[in-house]
């Protein structure tokens, strides 16, 4: 993204993970605009979009002990940046990774998963893809570091990839 932008240019972030508060309060946010404006067909993230929403899904799912409540048939998540956080609605507010053994395959809709080898987060997105059921999960890893894939090749994959998780959202294995 660095490219794009102007030296000292300000960006902006749903939450910021060392705040606590910021991630609860976002967390809900997006539970009070799913509740209104949802459900959608799908759910797409890059970097912390992407680990933003994978853990509000997994969070929905531990909260209502129901894998089968999500407002979203399919999930397309680009270069996960982080890893996956629980966030406790406890009096002080409280964020950490969740452990990966616990939310193992915890995501049981069709997910695509698409991050570079010279990403220096991809190992975060690997674990993030961990989270999703194997039998409904796609994965992609091209060549690239934290970016949507840009080239022809690249993209062609990615596309075949986030259509396979696709098909299944919509019965077709």
């Amino acid at each position: 993204m660095k490219q794009f932008m102007l030296p000292g240019e300000p960006t902006f972030s749903y939450c910021t993970p060392t705040k606590p508060d910021t991630c609860v309060n976002a967390l809900h946010d997006l539970e009070e605009f799913l509740e209104i404006e949802g459900p959608y067909d799908g759910v797409i993230g890059f970097s912390l979009g992407a680990n933003f929403a994978l853990s509000w899904m997994i969070n929905k799912i531990q909260k209502n002990a129901n894998r089968g409540q999500l407002p979203f048939k399919v999930g397309i998540f680009f270069s996960t940046a982080d890893r996956l956080l629980e966030c406790k609605e406890t009096p002080e507010k409280s964020v950490a990774p969740w452990n990966p053994v616990e939310i193992d395959g915890i995501i049981d809709i069709p997910t695509a998963h698409i991050w570079g080898t010279a990403d220096s987060h991809r190992a975060n997105s690997q674990l993030a893809s961990l989270a999703c059921d194997e039998d409904n999960r796609s994965i992609f890893v091209h060549d690239r570091g934290h970016e949507v894939p840009i080239s022809a090749e690249n993209v062609i994959a990615a596309a075949k990839t986030i259509n396979r998780a696709i098909a299944r959202a919509q019965g077709f294995n």
